[in-house]
């Protein structure tokens, strides 16, 4: 999966409700390259990662002329999504999580409970 996974949801939001979508690959995930170093792929990198991609958009903080940011994501994108919001929570309005990494599965469970 790579975020051209999303193109048509993000055409939808931009075209129902004129929200501006950022669509991004991981490193090392989608059609992103591989880094230099495994280092690159730890959490505190990948959520540097998204920092700085926001940043250079101009979504964050007070440049941010439409206000705080609705922070969507899939798997490991909801589990970095989370530590966005934990460490900008100023930036974030709404988060928005589809089966995010890190979670146990307890309908799982339920449905083999004896």
């Amino acid at each position: 999966q790579d975020s051209s996974s999303w193109l048509m949801t993000a055409h939808r939001l931009r075209r129902r409700y004129g929200h501006s979508v950022l669509l991004l690959d991981w490193l090392h995930h989608g059609r992103s390259g591989s880094p230099a170093s495994a280092s690159a792929l730890s959490a505190s990198a990948l959520l540097a990662q998204l920092r700085a991609s926001l940043e250079h958009v101009g979504w964050t903080g007070a440049d941010h002329a439409d206000g705080r940011l609705t922070l969507a994501g899939c798997s490991l994108g909801g589990a970095l999504a989370m530590l966005y919001t934990s460490a900008f929570d100023a930036d974030v309005d709404r988060l928005v999580l589809v089966a995010p990494a890190g979670f146990d599965e307890p309908w799982h469970r339920l449905s083999h409970a004896g």
